[in-house]
Parts: C-alpha cells; structure tokens; sequence
C-alpha cells in the first residue's frame, strides 16, 4: 500500500529523507519510522520486525497496510467474504 496516502489519511504527518532512503510519520505522540529496504523500523524509537520491507515503485513507497495502520492506533479487520479491508478507531 503507498504509505503517504495511508499515514495521511490517519491524521500524521511525513516527511522523506533522501540522504538515509527514510520516512517519518507522526501522529500525536506516535512517531513511525521506517527506511526501504529495512525490515526493521521504529516505532516511538523502539524496534519493530516488519513482514516486508517498506520498498519504492515508481517513486511511491509502499509498506504493508496494517502496520502502519496499527502503529497509529488504529484497529484493522479483514472482510473475507468481500475482500475488504476495514480500518477504524483512527
């Protein structure tokens, strides 16, 4: 998923880093940091193993969907029979 649309649309703020390939998105007292091709990122400074590494398309990063979405508080569900993803409580 392209990370700026999703931090974005949960209320944060990014901003990219070209010297270090990084993103920092904050929310509140939630600061997310993550770097293509790292499959580590922080989250308030803490280490967190994501499943994929954040990487670029196209000049877009993308990351998986409900990391970025839970480390923002939010909670994430997923509709099998439609195929849906539903994110609330941002």
């Amino acid at each position: 998923m392209p990370l700026r649309g999703v931090f974005e649309s949960l209320g944060a703020e990014v901003s990219w880093n070209g010297e270090t390939r990084s993103v920092i998105a904050v929310k509140n007292n939630t600061v997310v940091e993550l770097q293509i091709g790292n499959p580590t990122a922080t989250v308030n400074g803490d280490p967190v193993t994501i499943d994929v590494p954040p990487e670029l398309r196209e000049g877009r990063t993308f990351v998986p969907l409900r990391f970025i979405s839970e480390s923002l508080g939010a909670v994430v569900d997923w509709e099998p029979e439609t195929y849906t993803v539903i994110i609330s409580g941002q």
